[in-house]
């Protein structure tokens, strides 16, 4: 059976992030390993507005990529990344020094770009977000001193423990938001509106996908990636097809092995015109398109398909909110209303 992606995955198939998938362009969150990450001062909470039941934390925006601060095992304190793209957990020993560790085997991550990374599998025995511990937490341990891979990295939090919750990236008031699995979602504030999107993914699934429309030509499935930069496209055809400029720059190339057959492609930086979900619409938003146009084999283009069409913090940060109801298979995009008919300026990462 071949791996799940072409990219990334465990000897026990995981995929663990598209970021491995693009390492060979340095996107910022790989420029984190060179890079101090923000301490444990975080913005305040606004005074709550929430049920008694659901849990607000004060969430940092670093990089485009969301942290917020927990406690490990009652002794320790890290940062976590929050990371939608990533299907599995990981915790860097060499970062947050543990006890009571129970390390129950050894994996093998392999990544086509940054090799291989040795993986314990372990169980955390207490993990507190906010006011919720959670006991019992399965996860990755990684030993990845400054200089290494993910050096700079205490804690990042997939999809794994995310989707047996439901819960909020508040970004307009900078706050994480659990959910009690049973409590009902708020109504959208007033001179807010709320746009619920189906998820689609394939069975077993744990990674938020939904669709949308680019540039009012093609539906597109997109990968929901609070960990990545963005938004990325693949492009099977000429990208004027698309509605972008077939001339756009060159930002990078993507290296792959499609079969036996080694493939390079080009990225290029490119600027979505309009991304659409529902009546919940970005313009003019910086991005990047994979040209997949030419040479591209059934192998490879199923895998990039899959993977590589993604929603990253700068599209999400546009919205007031994203609320994943992983339980309840699907995901709501909060926005503030229109001032007037036609929405607001065009302008870079403007709302319509």
């Amino acid at each position: 059976m071949r791996p799940r992606s072409l990219f990334f995955r465990v000897i026990k198939v995981h995929r663990l992030k598209l970021f491995f998938n693009f390492a060979c362009l340095l996107l910022p969150l790989l420029l984190i390993t060179s890079l101090e990450l923000p301490g444990a001062e975080a913005p305040a909470a606004p005074p709550s507005d929430l049920p008694k039941d659901a849990v607000a934390i004060p969430m940092k925006l670093f990089a485009d990529r969301v942290f917020v601060t927990a406690k490990v095992n009652d002794d320790a304190t890290a940062e976590c990344l929050i990371d939608t793209g990533a299907e599995i957990s990981l915790i860097n020993k060499a970062r947050v020094k543990l006890k009571n560790l129970q390390i129950t085997g050894t994996e093998q991550l392999q990544g086509a770009f940054v090799g291989g990374v040795a993986m314990q599998k372990a169980i955390l025995p207490s993990l507190q977000i906010g006011e919720r511990v959670h006991k019992n937490i399965g996860i990755g341990v990684i030993d990845h001193r400054e200089g290494q891979k993910l050096g700079q990295i205490d804690m990042l939090l997939g999809m794994d423990f995310l989707s047996r919750t439901r819960f909020t990236l508040d970004y307009e008031h900078e706050r994480l938001i659990l959910w009690a699995f049973r409590s009902p979602l708020p109504d959208a504030p007033k001179g807010y509106e709320r746009e619920r999107l189906p998820l689609h993914r394939s069975p077993g699934e744990t990674l938020p996908h939904v669709d949308g429309v680019v540039n009012g030509k093609t539906r597109v499935n997109f990968l929901v990636d609070s960990g990545a930069g963005g938004p990325f496209f693949v492009a099977f055809q000429k990208l004027s097809e698309y509605g972008f400029d077939d001339s756009a720059a060159e930002a990078g190339r993507l290296r792959l092995n499609d079969g036996a057959k080694a493939t390079e492609l080009i990225i290029r930086e490119v600027v979505f015109k309009r991304l659409e979900f529902g009546k919940v619409a970005v313009e003019n938003l910086a991005g990047r398109v994979i040209d997949a146009s030419v040479g591209v084999g059934p192998l490879a283009k199923s895998d990039l398909q899959a993977g590589n069409n993604v929603l990253g913090t700068p599209f999400l940060k546009q919205l007031a909110a994203v609320h994943f109801d992983m339980p309840g298979g699907c995901l709501y995009f909060d926005r503030k209303k229109p001032e007037a008919p036609g929405g607001a300026s065009a302008d870079t990462g403007k709302q319509k």
